[in-house]
């Protein structure tokens, strides 16, 4: 009887992956411009999310002047000590803190890429090929 040796599906699933990508390599230059358009638009969230935060300061600012002294459960807008002595941030103290770690992201200094020179070595043994078909 003869055996017929099929593909197994993890082979033919490895083959759809690579989908040709063979053929379609991105060259360094391609894949740093594209983290380069990456990094611009991360900083653009970034700088939209520091304007969201300072639009609401003045909305916690206004919401804490109208809150009722008298409630029985206190919504803290600022910093605050339990009934233990422990200090917590309130909200504006959170929001400040949120905003200055987006600003440390923002200003943090950026390692320049390099550019990497291509592995040069052989390491197939040539000698032994004729062996092989």
């Amino acid at each position: 009887m003869k055996y017929v040796i099929r593909p197994c599906l993890f082979f033919l699933c490895f083959l759809f992956f690579l989908g040709g990508t063979c053929a379609q390599a991105e060259t360094l230059s391609d894949i740093t411009e594209k983290q380069l358009t990456r990094e611009k638009q991360e900083r653009q969230y970034l700088m939209q999310l520091v304007h969201q935060l300072d639009a609401m300061l003045p909305i916690i600012a206004a919401a804490q002047k109208i809150q009722s002294k008298h409630q029985r459960m206190m919504f803290h807008y600022t910093a605050w000590k339990d009934q233990a002595g422990k200090p917590h941030a309130g909200l504006l103290e959170d929001v400040h803190a949120m905003k200055q770690g987006i600003l440390d992201q923002l200003n943090a200094i950026s390692i320049e890429p390099r550019s990497m020179q291509a592995i040069q070595g052989d390491y197939a043994d040539h000698a032994n090929s004729a062996d092989i078909k």
